[in-house]
């Protein structure tokens, strides 16, 4: 018997959730999902500072003297830091807006991702 691609596909999706399921549904120890939950809450509290007292003297200049701010290269939207920051916000959306309209239409990821 020949089975088509999409009979493969679809085998394939149905193992790849059952792992995912899997993973999802084996419970964390309460010290490793303390030491998760600290850790990222971590990693937020830095990023904000570093972002903070790195940029605190460039935004609280005037909009016409920010051209003369010695890191108005680097900050400024079109800069590194600038463009970088509005590609992951753009990218986060993106993501939240996909997942959602995913687990709204799919049931295998409603299930997946049920919000409780």
């Amino acid at each position: 018997m020949i089975l088509s691609d999409q009979t493969y596909f679809f085998n394939f999706v149905r193992l790849s959730f059952s792992k995912i399921e899997y993973i999802l549904n084996t419970s964390m120890s309460k010290t490793a999902h303390f030491l998760f939950i600290t850790l990222l809450s971590l990693i937020v509290v830095v990023v904000t500072a570093l972002l903070f007292y790195k940029g605190f003297s460039y935004y609280d200049t005037p909009l016409e003297e920010r051209f003369y701010h010695p890191d108005y290269q680097m900050l400024r939207s079109s800069g590194p830091v600038g463009h970088g920051l509005g590609i992951i916000g753009s990218l986060l959306m993106f993501i939240g807006v996909g997942i959602y309209m995913l687990r709204k239409r799919w049931r295998p990821i409603a299930r997946l991702m049920a919000l409780i």
